[in-house]
């Protein structure tokens, strides 16, 4: 009996964030049904939680069907979640706790930008930075103009204006995306023209 409780338990050897895949899925429904009850806290522990808990189980669904797991890849997490909350599946008290967690008292977004950018640069090498920098800083610079002025036309033709398409578009991509590009650029251009940070995003 012990033996067959074990099997059951460790799911032929399986693991997911270091513990046997059927211990995982018992936490998870733990955590995700706490949330559905309003039980779990707003805070980064409660985030924390949901977040890792949400985004294995979505990814161990995902990854046995490898169309979406060689195409989408882990962007098909952020997706899933996005269309649960469009269409209004998501209970309010998941949305406050992950709308606080990333936006909100928490803010862990601001954390993980500055740990990103910071971590970045301490964790290279001072002198091959140094090195690396004045031989590059002549072709990145010419491609970062050739970049912007190419965002620009090609908004031009697709009928946006060239400095919308700069400031809104062509900006956040080469500023590293959601997380490093647009959400920080949003928030400076809306403290910058007083607008509500909805808009400019």
């Amino acid at each position: 009996m012990k033996e067959n409780n074990q099997s059951i338990l460790t799911t032929g050897n399986r693991f997911l964030m270091d513990m046997p895949t059927a211990w995982f899925m018992i936490l998870s429904l733990i955590i995700v049904g706490a949330g559905f009850l309003g039980k779990l806290p707003t805070s980064m522990v409660g985030g924390f939680a949901l977040f890792m808990s949400l985004g294995y189980l979505i990814r161990f669904v995902y990854w046995k069907v490898p169309l979406i797991k060689n195409t989408l890849g882990l962007a098909s997490i952020g997706l899933t979640c996005a269309i649960i909350k469009h269409f209004g599946l998501w209970p309010e008290n998941i949305v406050e706790t992950m709308t606080n967690f990333i936006q909100g008292d928490t803010d862990f977004l601001s954390w993980f930008i500055a740990a990103l950018i910071t971590g970045s640069i301490l964790g290279m090498n001072r002198e091959l930075l140094i090195k690396a920098g004045i031989r590059y800083f002549v072709p990145i610079t010419g491609g970062l103009v050739f970049a912007y002025l190419l965002g620009g036309l090609v908004g031009q033709a697709f009928g946006m204006s060239f400095k919308d398409t700069i400031f809104y578009i062509a900006g956040p991509i080469m500023g590293g995306g959601t997380g490093a590009g647009a959400v920080p650029m949003s928030e400076m251009y809306s403290e910058a023209m007083g607008l509500a940070t909805d808009v400019t995003f």
